[in-house]
């Protein structure tokens, strides 16, 4: 009764959606164990009074600017497999299909992201919504997504979205990512993805893929968050502004908050080449390059530095 007098007084929900929220209420009566049923009263009175998926003291996750709908999914069995049910049907006017002897390149496993898991029974489908995550510490947002919030296991499956780096006190319009496909628990102030687009504007060349994790810990007010973090797939990106007019950068791309670094998924080196108006002055090759506002820190390198002793011969000694 809580939960109604909720979604009528304080969400205003309209008669459609009243209507398919009762008829999803008989279907959990129906079907759920008493106590997942108080669970799915409790998640739908919550969210009418406080327009939240998950609402704690320490902690809560609204769902605001939101356009939903109640559904209650019924479990839908894997097909069967279709060589089991191939029977002697078949005629001899089966061919096989052409072979092609051309080789193609198979795309790097990332761009096929992991299936996200299957959802069932009473759901908020939300067409579109900005989830905006609030702690003691922090109040982000990831904006314009959608996807489906189980009422049981507080599990949310979504698709889409933008987040930014407004937590690490860097401009949003400047630094932020688009989010492919993903899921976390409502429970924690955590999410996570393995394949989201990153734009830092001035340094990567347009979006740049690999993966995403923000959470959210105790900080100082006014102090940088080393959350959102980014960490990309590919390790041979173009990387600008991040040093003077002369300093090139070929590597990974990643961040920590708001701490730039090198580092890649796979692991592989960054190079950053030095030269002047007439040649290259050094070479550094390292796993991870910590590029601060003045400065490149790195723990382990490997340096080519280039003497000049004519306008014609050159040497090189190797140091690490």
């Amino acid at each position: 009764f809580c939960a109604i007098v909720n979604a009528i007084n304080i969400e205003g929900v309209d008669p459609a959606q009243l209507n398919s929220f009762l008829k999803v209420v008989d279907k959990v009566i129906a079907n759920y164990r008493p106590d997942k049923a108080l669970n799915f009263l409790k998640s739908s009175r919550e969210f009418f009074e406080h327009h939240a998926l998950y609402f704690d003291k320490g902690y809560r996750l609204y769902a605001k600017e939101a356009e939903y709908g109640f559904e209650y999914l019924e479990f839908i069995p894997p097909p069967p497999d279709t060589l089991a049910s191939f029977t002697d049907t078949a005629t001899d006017t089966w061919t096989e299909p052409p072979v092609d002897t051309v080789y193609h390149e198979p795309p790097p496993y990332w761009m096929t992201p992991a299936p996200q898991p299957s959802v069932e029974g009473a759901v908020i489908r939300f067409t579109r919504t900005d989830l905006n995550f609030v702690t003691p510490y922090d109040s982000v947002f990831l904006k314009n997504t959608k996807g489906i919030y189980s009422l049981t296991t507080n599990l949310f499956v979504g698709e889409e979205g933008r987040f930014d780096w407004s937590s690490a006190l860097l401009n949003p319009d400047s630094v932020y990512c688009n989010l492919t496909v993903y899921n976390f628990s409502a429970k924690k102030a955590e999410l996570k993805a393995d394949l989201v687009k990153l734009n830092y504007v001035g340094k990567t060349p347009g979006f740049i893929p690999g993966k995403f994790e923000f959470r959210s810990q105790p900080r100082k007010d006014s102090v940088a968050s080393s959350y959102p973090r980014f960490t990309s797939y590919e390790s041979n990106l173009e990387i600008k502004g991040l040093g003077s007019a002369n300093m090139s950068y070929s590597g990974g791309f990643s961040l920590r908050g708001p701490k730039i670094l090198s580092t890649s998924v796979s692991g592989d080196m960054a190079t950053i080449e030095v030269t002047d108006s007439t040649s290259t002055k050094f070479k550094a090759r390292s796993k991870e390059f910590n590029f601060q506002d003045s400065t490149v820190l790195a723990s382990q390198a490997y340096f080519i530095i280039y003497q000049e002793y004519d306008s014609i011969t050159h040497r090189s000694v190797q140091m690490k």
